[in-house]
């Protein structure tokens, strides 16, 4: 038995958490207290852990290889769902979607050149509109960094 040191509450250790930095290995606050703390915690800085859970997969070469592998196996095992996102995507925004077409066909034709990541010179990259009424004017970035300057907005 062991005595929580947040609600005073007596209970067996196996309501504590395991912690090797404790005399007897457990945490000494039991593990309501600990989830209600994490909870408070997270709503108070939901702003911090949000941007946090949007790019944490992207430092970490096989999550982000995961998380790209999922969304692809998502979209093959429903191509309706998908189909429907990408139509309803499409209508929302036209101008968007025509300057996509454009760099695609100026890149087939060879009047555009793809070019190495402006930030970091990585060469599989893609084509970032900064201002989608003008669609060949493109900046290179890789992927990470292209998500990056989506999500800093």
């Amino acid at each position: 038995m062991k005595v929580c040191f947040k609600c005073g509450a007596k209970k067996p250790l196996t309501d504590f958490y395991k912690h090797k930095g404790m005399q007897d290995g457990h945490l000494n606050k039991c593990k309501e207290c600990a989830r209600c703390d994490t909870k408070t915690n997270r709503e108070k800085n939901i702003v911090y852990y949000k941007a946090y859970d949007r790019n944490r997969h992207w430092d970490d070469p096989k999550r982000r290889a995961a998380s790209i592998e999922a969304t692809k196996r998502w979209h093959k095992e429903n191509p309706e769902r998908s189909r429907e996102l990408k139509s309803n995507w499409m209508e929302r925004n036209p101008q968007k979607r025509a300057a996509h077409v454009k760099v695609g066909n100026a890149l087939r034709s060879g009047k555009i050149q793809r070019e190495p990541c402006v930030v970091c010179g990585d060469v599989k990259v893609q084509a970032h509109h900064p201002d989608y009424s003008k669609p060949l004017d493109v900046v290179w970035l890789c992927q990470k960094h292209h998500t990056e300057v989506h999500t800093s907005r």
